[in-house]
């Protein structure tokens, strides 16, 4: 123990050393498995058409902004969890016990998310003010 020690910390730096592409893919993957078992499939049904069309239009716009990455990243973390959803199925069904919301109720919660969806577009893909991976 020494009662004058300084630390300093640089804010990221031990998550950015793993932060590879690998990384990026759990990243996305796990998003999309939490998304998938825990979200009421009444808001999934809400919000498919328009979850499709984003995810489409960002993998194809993407690489028009020098951001391959991404594009390349989002398009095989989808895959993976097309690949497990089976798994994801199962772990769906564990919580369906919990999941007591009726249409209105689910419907009455939605936010309206085209505001937020385009200034994180403008945000991270045109103007990369912040990363998509963060």
């Amino acid at each position: 123990f020494t009662p004058k020690a300084v630390v300093q910390h640089k804010l990221s730096q031990s998550i950015n050393r793993v932060r590879d592409r690998e990384f990026m893919l759990r990243s996305q993957r796990n998003l999309l498995w939490a998304t998938a078992t825990r979200l009421p499939w009444q808001a999934h049904l809400l919000n498919l058409p328009w979850w499709l069309l984003g995810n489409l239009l960002l993998m194809g716009i993407a690489p028009l902004f020098g951001q391959r990455l991404m594009a390349r990243v989002m398009i095989v973390s989808r895959w993976r969890f097309l690949r497990d959803l089976p798994a994801v199925l199962r772990e769906r069904a564990r919580f369906r016990s919990r999941r007591r919301r009726g249409w209105f109720r689910v419907w009455r919660r939605q936010t309206w998310f085209l505001p937020y969806y385009v200034r994180s577009f403008l945000d991270v893909v045109v103007l990369r003010r912040r990363s998509f991976f963060s």
